[in-house]
């Protein structure tokens, strides 16, 4: 109800011919993590951010366009990747898109990584953000990303983790302890 009432017509206008009927409880999810860092970031903490996991790209193409970034860096296995440098090119295009190994252009707003092949700066994001993704890797892996979170957030920055509380990791049992 809260979608369709609140959200949906934003989303049509933002995906165009590209909004799918079938998706709407991801849009949905989606538009309600946008609500939450809408009213937890602070306005001038919306220049960059970096997702870990971010399968098609929908919800940093979301987050640029209602929030404002302006860079986004985003981590995926290397099957991933392609999927979601062709989705976002049908929305944004190619020159705003740099891929693994690419230098980005004074264009790119999205930087797509291979998982395990990442190269961020350090305190050089405001956000970090997984969204059902840490639940399907092991405690290891897990820590290594939260590593590479602290190493790559602004001393000020925002980590939003949205998972489950259980699958093949404990949420409870990340290493948010780091932080």
């Amino acid at each position: 109800h809260t979608y369709d009432t609140k959200y949906k017509k934003i989303v049509i206008s933002l995906l165009g011919e590209l909004y799918d009927i079938e998706h709407e409880d991801v849009y949905a999810k989606h538009m309600d993590i946008i609500n939450c860092l809408e009213k937890n970031l602070d306005e001038n903490s919306k220049t960059s951010f970096v997702e870990i996991g971010s399968g098609s790209g929908l919800l940093a193409f979301l987050l640029v366009k209602r929030l404002g970034f302006q860079k986004v860096d985003l981590i995926d296995l290397p099957v991933m990747v392609p999927i979601c440098f062709f989705w976002l090119s049908s929305l944004v295009g190619e020159s705003s898109i740099s891929l693994p190994g690419e230098e980005p252009s004074q264009n790119t707003v999205y930087s797509l990584w291979n998982a395990g092949n990442v190269n961020l700066q350090n305190h050089s994001h405001d956000l970090a953000i997984n969204v059902t993704s840490f639940q399907e890797m092991n405690h290891t892996l897990v820590k290594k990303y939260f590593v590479l979170i602290k190493k790559c957030l602004k001393p000020d920055g925002f980590f939003m983790c949205v998972n489950r509380w259980k699958k093949a990791t404990d949420f409870w049992l990340y290493p948010f302890s780091l932080f």
